[in-house]
């Protein structure tokens, strides 16, 4: 519309040689940087709040949850690429990154840190991980290059590059509804959002109240593999199983597993769908 798109986003590895500098002048080993205990988080603060008061009380909550800041960047992006109805939503961009204090069950603590963040602060986390994070705009791919200075730094590294360029349907375009999310970019309906959001609450999903679809798949799909230790694969065949007709042209032996996942949570998620994923070292 008017030449400005409505979103589009990477999903990454964490650029490690660009923290590493960042915690070296913050006065801390830069070798921190590639310890498995390492985390960033990236967050979109609205403009109209207290920031330096938001900034405090997520710095306190971290703390209380036992995670270490080594470093902290705010506002490494380039306004002026935005297009003028971004430039009126755009958010700080905050990103901060430390140490979980157990490396072994970082991905449990860091859900719930990212959980408690946008439940307390009213703030919009796009990820928090120790392998990957998210860049996302709002507006045209060409975009999203010139608004972070990050993706243009020749110290970026990644093994994998997961791109959604949203294109919106049932939401109102805005910062946080951009995709990919956290773990997934998912293009499609989903057929019956009301149930789908009934069974995540059944699961104990925190489903944000303004989520889109989208967002609640994702919400849905981290919190079995984050919190509840299922494969990133397991998590997505039982939430968006195969239809019935598919699972009879499986192999005989597959018939009875597959029709219990369908049965598990029912075909809720389901539509037509490109849906891709990852966590960790495991994509889909």
């Amino acid at each position: 519309v008017d030449g400005e798109g409505d979103g589009c986003g990477l999903l990454l590895d964490i650029p490690r040689k660009i923290w590493a500098e960042e915690v070296r002048s913050g006065g801390h080993d830069p070798s921190l940087a590639t310890d498995d205990a390492f985390a960033v988080a990236h967050v979109f603060v609205e403009r109209s709040r207290d920031v330096e008061k938001v900034k405090h009380d997520a710095r306190e909550l971290l703390a209380a949850g036992g995670f270490r800041v080594l470093a902290e960047r705010v506002g490494v992006v380039n306004p002026p690429a935005l297009g003028p109805t971004a430039r009126e939503e755009e958010p700080i961009f905050w990103q901060i990154a430390g140490l979980v204090p157990d490396a072994k069950c970082r991905d449990d603590v860091l859900f719930d840190l990212m959980i408690d963040l946008e439940k307390t602060l009213d703030v919009h986390v796009p990820s928090f991980s120790a392998t990957t994070c998210v860049y996302k705009v709002m507006g045209a791919p060409n975009v999203l290059g010139e608004y972070y200075p990050d993706l243009r730094d020749p110290r970026f590294e990644t093994i994998g590059c997961f791109g959604h360029n949203r294109y919106s349907t049932n939401t109102w375009p805005s910062f946080k509804r951009v995709q990919p999310f956290s773990v997934l970019g998912h293009n499609g309906e989903i057929n019956t959002i009301q149930q789908l959001r009934q069974e995540a609450k059944m699961l104990a999903v925190p489903i944000q109240p303004d989520s889109s679809d989208s967002q609640d798949l994702n919400r849905t799909i981290d919190t079995l593999v984050s919190r509840e230790g299922f494969s990133l694969a397991e998590a997505m065949e039982m939430v968006v199983p195969p239809i019935v007709e598919e699972i009879r042209g499986l192999p005989e032996d597959l018939h009875a597993f597959y029709l219990y996942l369908h049965q598990t949570m029912g075909p809720f998620a389901q539509g037509p769908v490109a849906l891709i994923a990852r966590h960790g070292d495991e994509c889909v």
